[in-house]
């Protein structure tokens, strides 16, 4: 009788270490879609090993993160962020610009980093960002056109082996703009 109760356990214990080893291994290969990587980030409580979407990025509401490596090694990681392929069209002093493809938009963003933590912050909403990418200019686009998705792309890439996570986020689109012109007020 005991020893059918050790088998019994054993066994319990031996499926158990299987099924979260096979958990892991879908975790840090995104369901055995992508190469394993190694690290992962914790984005504001959630854990991401490869990619993610749909985080808003507000004003004075960062998105803080921490990367964690795998292995007890001290890696570097870089940051960078980048137009999503998003499809709309905003105007630079009058001339049309499509907002697709994969530009360069990290210095429009705060990002401070702090060993294997960084935060991530907008200048403001939408125009805000698109401003600070063309300053002394006047930027400019059709409110209705910008779609209700991901507008850029967060991605930490990994020193050691180049390895990617990207994260989707937006900041937020003004919907209305309110102009005050001068009024005559007549007593």
């Amino acid at each position: 009788m005991k020893n059918s109760t050790i088998k019994i356990i054993t066994f319990v214990i031996i499926i158990l270490v299987a099924v979260l080893a096979i958990g892991f291994a879908v975790f840090i290969t995104n369901g055995f879609t992508e190469k394993p990587k190694s690290f992962y980030v914790d984005i504001n409580g959630d854990k991401v090993a490869s990619s993610a979407s749909g985080y808003l990025l507000e004003k004075d509401k960062p998105l803080k993160c921490k990367v964690k490596f795998l292995s007890s090694d001290k890696k570097g990681y870089n940051v960078q962020i980048l137009s999503a392929k998003s499809d709309f069209t905003y105007f630079v002093d009058g001339k049309k610009n499509a907002f697709t493809g994969e530009e360069d938009f990290t210095d429009c963003f705060v990002i401070t980093k702090t060993g294997d933590d960084f935060t991530v912050e907008t200048v403001g909403n939408l125009i805000a960002v698109l401003q600070s990418k063309n300053p002394d200019t006047k930027v400019d686009y059709d409110r209705k056109t910008v779609p209700d998705e991901d507008l850029f792309t967060l991605v930490i890439t990994a020193e050691s082996d180049k390895a990617t996570i990207k994260i989707g986020f937006r900041v937020l689109s003004p919907e209305a703009e309110i102009v005050i012109s001068p009024a005559r007020l007549v007593i």
